[in-house]
């Protein structure tokens, strides 16, 4: 082999890089035969075969070129200096704030960008984007689609519901900054599946499509490690640890785990993604997945109404491009109207309810219309949280006949022990646990017209609930204490 001519191709056709994230991980861009510039994992196959390729075009040598050691020498002498740092992508970087850019993952390598002044196709971007094995190349957005025109009928939902989940869409193009979790609960053949389908068919195609639940921890974060998009189908509950995971990719965290193959070198994931969850009647199990999300439930579908997955495949795949050409459209003139926004009260989820309002008006919706259909959302996933919650359910219940609790922890998890009928296991084992499981539900508690707080003491803990002011309450506050004084007086009349 002429291990001069591997060096001058390693040196002069390939540029190295290595991970902000993982510094000893490396990567190199590199020229493809169809023009395309690839950027990809030191060890993957392609740029193995870039390198055989073009040595066998440089060279008369008919044997096999072996440059694994060459190789190595120059990953070595990468990871050593650092000189090219980058931060590694997938599938979508960028927000309304700063431009997005949307990699197609297709054979040209190509990017949608997307600026206040509307979007363009690319071959090349200033950004490093990974592809993995399981992308599905993108199909080239086109433009001259209506985007609520095209989406709208596809969405099995009331009205309001449907214009919530169209600009929930769209903000799932913006990367950089948070989003709620969309939970899609409702009865068999409703079409929830197909909805999921369709939505990762937009957003972030993959050759697997949706997934299942993973069966471990590790398999869950290796999992949103290396994909944007985690749709969950046919999803009957969420274990407590899974919630919390989730949690943290919805607003962006990291994890490590260990290497394969090594018993103490660590690998940092960046968890950053976009969730879909769908299943029948399924609710968010823990309150901070149920703060991070919004509940979509289907509608029943009429059986003179229903169509073939041919049928509605068929019109999707023709109608795909316009809706993606619409999106980034969307996306541009929501970047106009963001600046512009006055947003008097944020969500929790500051950043994504921020850009679903400026995305809304984009669209023509008005802002203070839209705010309603979002704080109705809310409401209603308050509620299915606190129906479906043993715990929630049973202290709402249990402060129907004690509108003021203000008593050291003990005494409180007495009373409230005593109150018990039938099945206990979702109740605390000890004053200390019931304080911790309280105070992880002071939002739901806030959301049904209580305070909680808890107070330390020389002697004991105390827990106090009280019943906020009819005068202070919200209007969704005043309705839920409403509905719930109902729901306690039937039950005690039926009792």
């Amino acid at each position: 082999m002429n291990t001069n001519l591997m060096i001058e191709i390693l040196d002069q056709d390939v540029l190295f890089f290595t991970d902000t994230l993982n510094p000893a991980d490396v990567y190199v861009e590199y020229k493809l035969a169809n023009g395309a510039i690839c950027f990809d994992s030191v060890y993957s196959r392609t740029f193995k075969a870039f390198l055989g390729c073009r040595y066998r075009e440089l060279s008369d040598d008919e044997e096999h070129p072996k440059f694994k050691e060459l190789l190595e020498e120059k990953c070595d002498e990468v990871i050593y200096h650092q000189n090219n740092k980058v931060k590694i992508h997938r599938r979508i970087a960028g927000s309304l704030q700063e431009g997005i850019t949307y990699f197609l993952a297709d054979d040209k390598w190509r990017y949608i960008i997307v600026s206040p002044k509307g979007y363009k196709v690319q071959n090349c971007a200033k950004l490093k984007f990974i592809k993995s094995p399981l992308d599905e190349a993108q199909v080239l957005p086109k433009p001259g689609g209506k985007y609520l025109d095209l989406i709208l009928p596809k969405l099995n939902m009331s009205k309001d519901e449907a214009l919530l989940y169209a600009v929930f869409l769209v903000q799932s193009f913006s990367r950089s900054s948070s989003h709620f979790a969309a939970v899609i609960s409702s009865s068999k053949g409703t079409g929830k599946s197909t909805l999921t389908k369709m939505t990762a068919e937009i957003v972030a195609p993959t050759k697997t499509g949706v997934a299942l639940q993973p069966g471990t921890e590790d398999d869950l974060k290796t999992m949103l490690a290396n994909t944007y998009l985690a749709a969950f189908d046919n999803t009957e509950t969420l274990p407590t640890t899974f919630s919390n995971i989730l949690c943290a990719a919805i607003t962006g965290s990291k994890a490590s785990k260990r290497k394969l193959y090594t018993n103490s070198d660590q690998v940092v994931l960046s968890l950053h993604n976009l969730v879909l969850i769908n299943g029948i009647d399924i609710v968010p199990y823990k309150s901070d997945l149920a703060e991070r999300s919004l509940y979509f439930e289907l509608l029943p579908i009429d059986p003179d109404t229903r169509r073939t997955d041919s049928e509605i495949w068929d019109e999707f795949h023709r109608d795909k491009p316009l809706i993606l050409g619409a999106i980034f459209r969307t996306l541009a003139h929501a970047m106009r109207v963001l600046p512009t926004l006055k947003v008097p009260k944020l969500h929790r989820m500051a950043d994504a309810h921020q850009e679903m309002l400026a995305i809304a008006v984009a669209l023509g919706i008005d802002q203070n219309a839209f705010q309603q259909i979002l704080d109705e959302n809310n409401k209603k996933l308050q509620e299915a949280y606190a129906t479906n919650s043993p715990f929630v359910d049973f202290v709402l219940t249990y402060l129907q006949t004690h509108p003021r609790v203000d008593d050291p922890a003990a005494k409180v998890y007495r009373s409230m022990e005593d109150s018990l009928v039938g099945d206990r296991g979702f109740f605390p084992k000890s004053p200390s646990m019931l304080s911790r499981r309280l105070n992880e539900e002071r939002d739901a508690l806030f959301e049904a017209g209580y305070l909680f707080e808890r107070l330390k003491t020389k002697d004991s803990n105390y827990i106090k609930i009280n019943r906020i002011p009819q005068s202070q309450q919200t209007k969704a506050q005043k309705e839920a204490a409403a509905r719930r004084a109902a729901q306690f007086h039937n039950a005690s009349t039926e009792r």
